[in-house]
């Protein structure tokens, strides 16, 4: 229990093994997700033509986005850490900020791009952390007890 908040069932599994496999999964994708950032921002920064059709970052946009690799990755680390709320925070931040980018785009206001492979890569992404967040809440179910009684159950009656 969270702050008076239960966690659904449907959201905790029932297996060590399986939970591994989500953070593990979770985990990699943030990393795959941080190198993805960093290759592009500086591919575009320097002026490679692979990606020509990609927006020029100004200062201030080439920064930020160096920040949200670095920060991407720490959270990846912190999946792959077991730790709830860097799973948490992982997935919230990327759904708020590709959200926020495709609105932008949607609009014409912003450097966000409607193309579909960027959607169906964005969607994966978002897939993998949602199921990172399910390993680390699974993991910390089964392997964190709400309420350890303490009480020594003996064979010779000694701890009643």
């Amino acid at each position: 229990m969270l702050l008076g908040w239960r966690i659904p069932g449907w959201l905790i599994g029932q297996d060590l093994e399986r939970a591994g496999k989500r953070i593990l999964w979770g985990g990699i994708a943030g990393l795959a997700a941080a190198g993805i950032n960093f290759v592009v921002i500086m591919a575009t920064y320097f002026g490679d033509p692979a990606v020509a059709g990609v927006i020029q970052p100004g200062g201030g946009a080439f920064l930020f986005v160096l920040v949200e690799a670095g920060m991407i990755m720490t959270l990846s680390v912190g999946v792959l850490n077991r730790i709830r709320a860097a799973a948490a925070l992982l997935l919230a931040w990327h759904l708020v900020s590709k959200l926020s980018l495709f609105a932008l785009a949607t609009f014409g206001w912003g450097p966000g791009s409607l193309h579909p492979l960027s959607l169906v890569l964005n969607l994966l992404f978002a897939y993998l952390f949602f199921q990172g967040w399910r390993g680390v809440l699974t993991w910390h179910y089964l392997t964190h007890p709400a309420y350890p009684t303490g009480i020594v159950d003996r064979q010779d009656g000694a701890g009643e």
